[in-house]
């Protein structure tokens, strides 16, 4: 279950630290560094009831940014040089003739939401597709509000813009004509109650006011949107994602329905004591119901005792064979993992002649842990450590079988005082004398009540010794899962720190993960999710990112 949850949700994740990064650079002025988990927000988003539940995306930033200068002042090394509000809306703010801190920092509050409204104003394709953005910014002071507003179509007039005003559903809605007839207008303007409303269009503030007045067709209105934020209390950021629209607006040649049980998305991201949570549910499409979940765990489960400390990424809980299932309906839609993975388990499975799934992983039903060393070549060393059963004795009894037919050597020797199983090919050396090496294939031995099987001898050696100093009693994986409730699904940790330059390597993509330029990204030393289940229309977690310094 946490696997699944986990591939939904790290594009979640993504956005929430995009839309957080971007408002946490702080002013020319940096405030003295307040503690991150002082830092408070808002429960949720008032400007979502500006928002239609159709709408593709919207990011809502409920601290005031220069309260978010703050984060910016403890994450940013030394040396790095911060990056202010004033930089960041000089390209929104060109041609304007204003800039943040003259005519909108002194007035505005605790709330800032862009929104893609919709992925295309007129929903005709044969023009061409125009996005419609809205961005509402709340106001502590509305006369300074209503000041900016002036200001900004007297300069657009000065600049020698038509301006038109509209009553609309009450509202006045401020746009200019273009100079090219066949052009749309690109700026309009509304203020309602505390916020003031900018979009690219006059129709998306149109939309915005009938989304208030009709019942039931906000965001604030969904009341699972409702439900998922009424617990955590105070938060930072909110982000809400309409698969299918948001999937339809950056890839419409894709597949229309890649996600049949799953129709949006919902991450808070609130503070607490040594970083950020992303607390997430996931949502499922009208007349689709949700396999039902309850978590199981009401402590890390014991077989964490065997994994080695320095352990890089980690995934521990109960049935291994559920959590591959999950894996897969997780990556439907998403091409280029799911190849990825096919052809990892295609490889083994012609290696060694088997069905991994339905011949291994099914009779892993117990507890499980995985973890993956810090090793050299790159991560090449892991560990797995799961529940012994009859049944699994006799998938190693089978294992052992298929080796012996492939080749590969069966050898039985004393690590210590523990009797270990190996895997080897022998090759022989000539220098500095004829003889035979012995190159591991794996190795497993049971220990207790559980199985370890591991890549190599350095790996299983690591994993014995784990006991005396394991990942179980670590103070870095407690503080990793301190911000967590229980019951839950388990955990899957990160070691940030170790992980990011190799995923950087092997995904040029994501090679931003690595340049100090993202301080939300390069700052955080571990990332840790988990899950609490589902009932039959949503899926709920959270993601913790320490953040080291």
């Amino acid at each position: 279950m946490i696997v699944r949850f986990l591939v939904s949700l790290l594009a979640l994740l993504m956005v929430a630290v995009m839309g957080l990064g971007l408002s946490s650079c702080s002013t020319t002025d940096l405030r003295p560094t307040i503690p991150l988990a002082e830092i408070q927000g808002k429960a949720s988003p008032e400007a979502a009831m500006f928002v239609a539940k159709q709408a593709p995306l919207m990011v809502s930033v409920l601290v005031r940014p220069d309260e978010l200068a703050a984060i910016d002042a403890q994450l940013i090394a030394q040396g790095r040089s911060p990056l202010s509000a004033e930089q960041l809306t000089q390209a929104w703010l060109a041609d304007t003739g204003l800039s943040y801190g003259r005519d909108i920092q002194p007035w505005v509050g605790d709330e800032v939401t862009l929104a893609v409204t919709t992925a295309d104003l007129d929903r005709n394709p044969e023009n061409g597709e125009q996005p419609g953005y809205l961005l509402a910014l709340s106001s502590t002071d509305l006369q300074r509000s209503e000041q900016f507003v002036q200001k900004l179509w007297r300069n657009q007039a000065i600049a020698g813009s038509d301006l038109v005003f509209e009553r609309y559903a009450g509202v006045t809605i401020t746009t200019h004509v273009p100079s090219d007839p066949e052009q749309a207008p690109t700026l309009a303007s509304a203020t309602v109650d505390s916020f003031v409303l900018l979009a690219n269009h006059p129709k998306v503030l149109q939309q915005a006011l009938n989304t208030v007045q009709v019942t039931n067709l906000s965001i604030a209105q969904d009341r699972r949107y409702q439900a998922a934020l009424a617990h955590g209390g105070d938060r930072l950021a909110v982000v809400f994602v309409n698969v299918p629209q948001l999937l339809a607006w950056l890839v419409p040649s894709a597949d229309p329905a890649p996600f049949p049980l799953l129709t949006s998305l919902l991450a808070g991201v609130r503070s607490t004591a040594g970083g950020l949570v992303i607390e997430g549910s996931l949502f499922s499409a009208a007349g689709q119901q949700m396999p039902l979940s309850q978590p199981l765990l009401s402590a890390p489960v014991g077989a964490l005792q065997y994994i080695p400390r320095q352990s890089a990424l980690v995934a521990a809980g109960v049935d291994l064979f559920s959590s591959w299932q999950q894996l897969n309906a997780g990556l439907a839609g998403y091409r280029l993992p799911q190849q990825w993975l096919g052809s990892l388990v295609s490889d083994r499975q012609t290696q060694w002649g088997l069905d991994l799934p339905q011949d291994i992983l099914s009779h892993l039903v117990g507890e499980y842990a995985i973890a993956l060393l810090p090793t050299t070549p790159a991560f090449s060393d892991w560990v797995l450590v799961t529940q012994s059963s009859p049944e699994l004795a006799e998938v190693l009894q089978d294992l052992d079988a298929v080796a012996t037919e492939q080749g590969v050597s069966l050898g039985r020797f004393t690590l210590g005082e523990q009797s270990i199983t190996a895997w080897a090919t022998l090759q022989p050396v000539t220098e500095p004398q004829l003889q035979l090496a012995a190159q591991v294939q794996g190795v497993y031995t049971s220990l207790g009540n559980y199985t370890l099987v591991a890549s190599s001898l350095r790996a299983m050696q690591a994993a014995l010794a784990a006991p005396a100093q394991s990942f179980l009693g670590d103070a870095t994986f407690q503080r990793a899962i301190a911000p967590f409730h229980t019951p839950n699904d388990g955990y899957l940790y990160l070691n940030w720190s170790q992980l990011r330059g190799a995923i950087a390597q092997k995904i040029p993509l994501l090679s931003f993960i690595t340049s100090p330029k993202t301080p939300l990204v390069t700052d955080v030393d571990e990332i840790t999710f988990t899950s609490y289940g589902n009932d039959s229309t949503a899926q709920s977690g959270e993601i913790f990112l320490h953040v080291g310094r």
